[in-house]
């Protein structure tokens, strides 16, 4: 609820760094175990922020161009691949398919 209304608006994880190197004095993880995630107020990295509410998803009443590249994003998915992905299959996507049902197009495509 508090992220429906807005009020929650940041997120974070409790993560086990596999694999990490240091460049320049800033540390990289190339490969984490994410261990937990949690809705915050005040996330540590600014970017870490709630988008879309899943019950506003699931209508699809935000379910846009820019809605669906930041699901992919989230997902895992590198820009590159999110905006292949987008303009080669998901062109004429309406606002009117869930993202529940996107999702799924895209993880079986993926997996193909």
């Amino acid at each position: 609820m508090l992220a429906k209304d807005g009020a929650l608006t940041g997120l974070s994880i409790g993560y086990h760094a596999k694999e990490q190197r240091y460049e320049n004095d800033v540390r990289v993880l190339s490969e984490i175990d994410v261990l937990e995630t949690s809705l915050v107020t005040f996330p540590m990295n600014d970017f870490a922020r709630i988008n879309a509410v899943k019950s506003q998803l699931r209508t699809g009443t935000v379910c846009d161009r820019s809605d669906l590249f930041y699901l992919l994003k989230t997902a895992g998915l590198t820009r590159r691949q999110a905006l292949r992905l987008l303009d080669s299959r998901y062109a004429g996507m309406t606002p009117q398919h869930a993202a529940a049902d996107f999702l799924a197009r895209c993880s079986t495509r993926l997996e193909t």
